[in-house]
């Protein structure tokens, strides 16, 4: 086993240069096996650690075995670099990176590869501890980028920006691995990005947690595998975010473990968050608050679930399930909101909850046994309801000028409920089948009901009242 020791500063590694003037200086790290620590420290602007375009790069290699390590670097000025457009390499076993730049346009590529490499933040809050993988850009960054790869199991890694016009791309291949990226955190950026990938096998939790703060940013997760969990927050106007998880029993918006971070959650106006998943067991989970902000999900495959809430006004909800047993169940508070879910498959469930005056629900459930709960409080809400093959509808409204449309057809035993208090309420219904029975009950004046039934042996209640 060997233990080497590398330290260096810009000013030593210049003899010629002053404090003053400590720029565009180059250190070349070359560190093989285990227990390694190198600590370079760089003053001023223009400098690097490692330059693969020209130099070779930085390496601290042990291949598969034990490791343990330890790489600080830090670099305050504009301009500098590490690894400067890759093959900055740590491999083995037990390593950590602690890399600080401070000012603009700013540069850091790293790739790590092994086992255990960082330390498991699970009961703990995101920090940038020497004892964690961290990578931070501050001072206030802009114009500046990250580029992390690591390739192994139990990694992690924390990454920090402040500022704006940065970018971030995290790439995590293995299992059990864990990424925490944050921008502007402290003081509000704009145009930021985050764009995260994780790849698992062998069915053990991963995760990535993803924070920005400003208006204009961009984040992203795609994940691959089974047990993998996403939670992203984005504070500011005009912000997206989008993910994409292939496999089974993976989450979309939940906090991990017992960590003070949050689900899916956007604050401010004209956010929007897309969600795409694929496989058995899914769930998504998000919340917004603001105006004009918009959601939109897609599930395929069995027993997946949506649920979230919007606060504000002129918001927009889009949800496609296809598959066995899925769950979608969204809350709106405000005025001039939409909400369509559409499922495709038997004993699907939806939940519709609006509060406000002016809000429209579209629900399409084109299979048995679906159920739909919907409720809307206020005035000149829409509720319409579309389904087939012995399914149950329940439609609660309450306020003055509510309208209630809906449809059942091709099956035997649909239900309807319809509940109406107000004035100046509608409500018109058809059922298609046999054994249909359809209930209408309106309160207060002004109120019509229509309802036709075509069919053997089918059942329908009116009551106004």
């Amino acid at each position: 086993m060997k233990r080497n020791l590398f330290f260096a500063t810009a000013s030593v590694l210049a003899l010629t240069a002053t404090a003053a003037f400590a720029d565009s200086n180059t250190a070349i790290l070359n560190q093989a096996d285990d227990s390694q620590h190198a600590d370079i420290t760089q003053n001023g602007s223009n400098n690097s650690v490692g330059s693969y375009n020209g130099w070779g790069g930085f390496f601290q290699e042990n291949g598969g075995l034990t490791g343990g390590n330890v790489l600080v670097i830090q670099q305050d000025g504009n301009g500098n670099s590490v690894g400067r457009d890759k093959k900055g390499i740590q491999s083995g076993k037990g390593n950590t990176a602690n890399i600080s730049q401070a000012g603009a346009n700013s540069d850091v590529e790293l790739q790590q590869t092994g086992t255990e490499n960082g330390t498991d933040n699970l009961y703990g809050a995101w920090s940038n501890s020497a004892v964690f993988n961290v990578i931070k850009q501050d001072s206030s960054s802009s114009g500046s980028k990250v580029d992390l790869t690591q390739n192994g199991q139990a990694n992690y890694f924390d990454i920090g920006q402040g500022g704006s016009s940065n970018q971030i791309t995290a790439i995590q291949t293995g299992k059990a691995g864990e990424l925490f990226v944050r921008q502007a955190v402290n003081s509000s950026g704009a145009n930021n990005t985050i764009i995260t990938n994780q790849n698992t096998t062998g069915g053990i939790y991963t995760y990535a947690n993803l924070y920005q703060v400003g208006n204009a940013n961009f984040m992203s997760v795609g994940q691959d595998g089974a047990n993998l969990g996403a939670g992203a927050s984005q504070i500011g106007d005009g912000n997206v975010f989008s993910s994409t998880q292939v496999g089974a029993t993976n989450l979309v918006g939940l906090s991990k473990g017992a960590v003070a971070d949050t689900p899916v959650s956007q604050q401010g106006n004209g956010n929007s968050y897309s969600s795409n998943q694929s496989g058995v067991g899914q769930l998504a989970n998000g919340s917004q608050a603001g105006n004009g902000n918009i959601v939109n999900s897609n599930q395929s495959n069995s027993d997946n679930t949506l649920y979230g809430t919007q606060i504000g006004n002129g918001n927009n909800v889009q949800s496609t399930q296809s598959g066995l047993s899925n769950d979608f169940k969204y809350n709106q508070n405000g005025n001039s909101n939409y909400i369509l879910n559409s499922q495709i498959g038997s004993t699907a469930v939806a939940q519709i909850t609006q509060s406000g005056s002016g809000n429209s629900a579209y629900n399409y459930q084109g299979s048995s046994a679906a159920i739909l709960d919907a409720t809307s409080v206020g005035n000149n809400n829409y509720v319409y309801n579309v389904q087939s093959g012995g399914a149950y509808a329940l439609v609660v409204q309450a306020g003055d000028g509510n309208k209630s449309v809906g449809s059942q057809s091709d099956g035997t035993g649909n239900y309807v409920d319809s509940y109406q208090s107000g004035n100046s309420n509608q409500s018109y219904y058809s059922q298609v089948g046999t054994s249909n029975n359809l209930t209408v009950k309106q309160y207060n004046s002004s109120n019509y009901s229509k309802v036709n039934q075509v069919g053997l042996s089918n059942v329908a209640y009116v009551t106004q009242k």
